[in-house]
């Protein structure tokens, strides 16, 4: 988990190739990825996850929703 967030603090997103067999196992993976690192789950598809976790200062420039 180290290395995801090291590389969630120098990207802000993430891909990850889940290695998991089910869609379930791959689901409880990427709950766990997240709630250790403090990221959030952007989208799955198939074996991969994106993660997001805004860095300070931010890399991306996000619009309001206001």
């Amino acid at each position: 988990m180290m290395e995801i967030d090291e590389a969630l603090t120098h990207h802000e997103l993430l891909k990850i190739k889940l290695p998991a067999s089910s869609r379930i196992e791959r689901e409880r993976l990427l709950e766990s990825i997240c709630s250790v690192t403090g990221a959030d789950l952007v989208q799955t598809i198939g074996h991969v996850g994106i993660i997001f976790r805004a860095s300070d200062p931010s890399c991306f420039d996000l619009p309001d929703s206001g």
